[in-house]
C-alpha cells in the first residue's frame, strides 16, 4: 500500500476494497524531476457484460488540502496539493471524460471503457461492452517549492508514458520458443513487427499469418525485395532472409516491436487462450522474478527494508531485472543489470562489482530450479551448442555440427594450446565456456566477475600440455 503525503492510497472495486501491488517507477525524468515518489498501479478485471467500477483513492487528506482537474490528451488526472503549495500530489488514469459521466466519449476515443474524475481520486467505469482487461492508476507526488512551473506531477502520473517499466512480471520475456508457439496457433499474430538491435538503422522487418493462402506464412521487409510466403511457421523462422541469416540464427538480436499489431504487454492481457505459453520453457519469468525478489529483500539493496518499509517494496525492480537477465550467461551480466535498474531508480551510483554477491546468489538458485541463464558456445564458430539436437553439457565430449570442431568434457575446446581448461585465477569460472573465448589474443577478460586473465603458455600451471 502507498503512503503519501496527502494520506494512504487504496483500491476499490464496486466500492470494496481490493489489493494491490505498486511499481515503482524512476524519478529522474526530465519532465518530472525533483518528484518524491512516483508510482504504477496495474490491476487486471475481467469483464462480465455488466457496468462496475475501479477506484483509486486518497485516504485520510489533510485539512487545507484541495484538489482539481489536471487532464490533458489520452489523460484524465487529479491534482491536489496543500495551502502553502509546499506538497504536489496527482493521481491519473488513461482515457477521457466527457461532462463527469460514462458516455460515448471515450469510446470514439479508441478506449472501450470511461473515466471519471473524483474528488479523492480517480475512477474507470466497465461498461457492459468493455473487453479490456488491464486499467492502470498513476502517483505521482512532490515536496518542496512547488511552483506553477514545475508542478509538473501530472506528467509523472500519467500512464501514456510508463512503457516498460509497469510490465507486469507474468507476462515475461518472448523467448524463440514461445514465438513460434504463437506462429503455430495462427491466432492473432499477422502484421507482427521487429528491427535488430545489431542494425544501426533499426529498420522494422514484418512477419504474418493469413490462413485463406495456401502458403499462409509470410514475411516482408527482408532479403527477398517483395517478401514472401512459407507454409509452415518452422520454415518462415528458420528462413534466411536476413542478412543471409534467418530468426532463429540472429534471435538474440531480435527486438519484438508488438505482435499482431499490439503491444506485447497488451497482448498477452487480450488474448487469454495464448498466455500459457508465455510460461513455457526453461526460462521461466515468474520463477525468475520472485528469485530476484527474494535476494533483493535479503540484501535490503537500498536500505529501504530496515527504514520499515513492506516487503513488497523492491517489486518493481524485481520485475525489470528478471526481464533483463532472461538471456544473461553471465554473473557479471546479472550484476550490470542489476546496477543499472537500481541506479534508474534511485538515482543511485554504485557498479555492477557492488552487486557480484548477489548476482551469484540469484545465479545459482536460478540453475538449481532449472531456469538455466547458461548457455554452451563453440570455441571455434560461437555456434550456441544448446541449440544442436543431442547435446548433453554433461557427456564428456561433443562435435560441434556447425563447424565440425571436438569439443572435450568441461574445456569445451582450446584454439590454441589443445584440451587445455582454463580457469579464471580471480573466480575460478572456466573460461573455455565463456562465448567469443580465444587464447589467440594471450588474455581474456572473465565474463563471470571481469578479471583479465594470462592465457599464454606462461600460466600453464604444471607443464600441463596436451597436443
Amino acid at each position: 500500500m502507498i503512503s503519501t503525503p496527502f494520506g494512504t492510497i487504496i483500491v476499490t472495486i464496486d466500492g470494496k476494497e481490493t489489493e494491490y501491488v505498486p511499481v515503482r517507477l524512476p524519478i529522474g525524468g526530465s519532465s518530472y524531476s525533483g518528484a518524491t515518489g512516483r508510482y504504477a498501479i496495474p490491476i487486471i478485471y475481467e469483464p462480465d457484460g455488466e457496468e462496475h467500477h475501479i477506484d483509486c483513492r486518497l485516504v485520510g487528506i489533510p485539512d487545507g488540502v484541495s484538489g482539481g482537474s489536471d487532464s490533458g490528451e489520452d489523460l484524465e488526472c487529479m491534482t491536489y496539493d496543500n495551502t502553502d503549495e509546499s506538497i504536489n500530489l496527482s493521481i491519473a488514469c488513461q482515457g477521457e471524460t466527457w461532462e463527469m459521466g460514462c458516455t460515448t466519449r471515450s469510446v470514439e476515443k479508441g478506449y472501450d471503457y470511461d473515466t471519471v474524475l473524483l474528488e479523492d481520486g480517480m475512477r474507470y467505469i466497465i461498461m457492459p461492452t468493455t473487453k479490456t482487461l488491464r486499467y492502470v492508476f498513476g502517483i505521482c507526488w512532490k515536496e518542496g517549492n512547488i511552483t506553477e512551473m514545475d508542478a509538473d506531477t501530472w506528467f509523472g502520473a500519467d500512464p501514456n508514458f510508463f512503457g516498460d517499466y509497469c510490465i507486469d512480471p507474468e507476462v515475461g520475456s518472448i523467448t524463440y520458443d514461445v514465438l513460434l508457439s504463437l506462429f503455430k496457433t495462427g491466432k492473432y499474430v499477422d502484421e507482427t513487427n521487429f528491427y535488430f538491435v545489431d542494425d544501426p538503422e533499426e529498420m522494422e522487418h514484418y512477419l504474418g499469418y493469413l490462413p485463406e493462402y495456401e502458403k499462409p506464412y509470410w514475411a516482408g521487409y527482408c532479403d527477398i525485395e517483395d517478401g514472401c510466403e512459407f507454409e509452415t511457421a518452422e520454415e518462415l523462422f528458420e528462413a534466411k532472409i536476413y542478412d543471409g541469416k534467418s530468426l532463429k540464427d540472429r534471435w538474440d538480436a531480435v527486438a519484438l516491436i508488438n505482435i499482431g499489431g499490439i503491444s506485447v504487454q497488451d497482448y498477452y492481457y487480450s488474448v487469454p487462450e495464448v498466455r500459457n505459453l508465455f510460461t513455457e520453457g526453461k526460462h521461466n519469468m515468474r520463477n525468475a522474478y520472485d528469485v530476484v525478489l527474494k535476494y533483493l529483500n535479503e540484501h535490503d539493496v537500498c536500505g529501504l527494508l530496515s527504514q520499515g518499509a513492506p516487503s513488497d517494496e523492491y517489486v518493481s525492480e524485481a520485475g525489470m531485472i528478471a526481464g533483463g537477465i532472461s538471456k544473461t550467461d553471465s554473473v557479471m551480466t546479472i550484476a550490470e543489470v542489476i546496477a543499472g535498474v537500481i541506479n534508474e531508480m534511485f538515482l543511485d551510483d554504485k557498479t555492477a562489482v557492488d552487486y557480484l554477491d548477489i548476482a551469484r546468489e540469484i545465479k545459482a538458485e536460478l540453475v538449481n530450479l532449472n531456469i538455466r541463464t547458461e548457455k554452451y558456445y563453440c570455441t571455434r564458430c560461437g555456434a550456441i551448442l544448446d541449440e544442436q539436437k543431442g547435446f548433453d553439457p554433461d557427456e564428456k565430449s561433443w562435435v560441434c555440427k556447425k563447424c565440425g570442431q571436438q569439443l572435450t568434457g568441461e574445456e569445451s575446446g582450446s584454439d590454441v594450446f589443445g584440451n587445455v581448461t582454463w580457469y579464471c585465477d580471480h573466480c575460478g569460472a572456466i573460461l573455455n565456456r565463456q562465448k567469443g573465448f580465444t587464447e589467440r589474443l594471450g588474455r581474456w577478460r572473465c565474463t563471470e566477475c571481469g578479471f583479465m586473465n594470462d592465457v599464454t603458455a606462461d600460466n600453464i600451471q604444471d607443464g600441463s600440455l596436451f597436443n
